[in-house]
């Protein structure tokens, strides 16, 4: 049995001016008991902002990691492969544009993310 994790009750109103009620169910597919909790690797993110580059600094990951960035639209703009008893990388954001993106270290572990601004 799945479990409601949400639920939204709204109304839009059509091109014509009349209302219409719309119910939103988001369901939880995976039994309680079925879920294993982990513990995300945490990283250090430096200069932030930057310019040219920025630096992450982590534990040895254990296993194989991923390390990506994405603008603020959800775009993936960079991708890593890490191994398993890498400590640090370093990313090159001089080819960004200004903005927000989401940096993400994500392992067997679960996955961390932080925001970086570049300037």
């Amino acid at each position: 049995m799945n479990n409601i994790i949400y639920y939204l009750n709204f109304q839009i109103l059509n091109i014509i001016c009349h209302l219409i009620p719309l119910n939103i169910f988001v369901y939880d597919a995976v039994s309680p008991a079925s879920i294993q909790t982990a513990e995300a690797e945490s990283f250090r993110l430096f200069p932030n902002p930057a310019d040219d580059y920025v630096e992450l600094k982590f534990q040895s990951l254990g296993s194989k990691g991923k390390l990506t960035v994405c603008d603020l639209t959800g775009k993936l703009v960079y991708v890593e492969s890490l191994s398993q008893s890498q400590q640090q990388a370093k990313i090159q954001t001089a080819h960004l544009g200004q903005g927000i993106y989401f940096v993400a270290l994500e392992t067997n572990k679960g996955r961390s993310v932080q925001k970086l601004v570049i300037q």
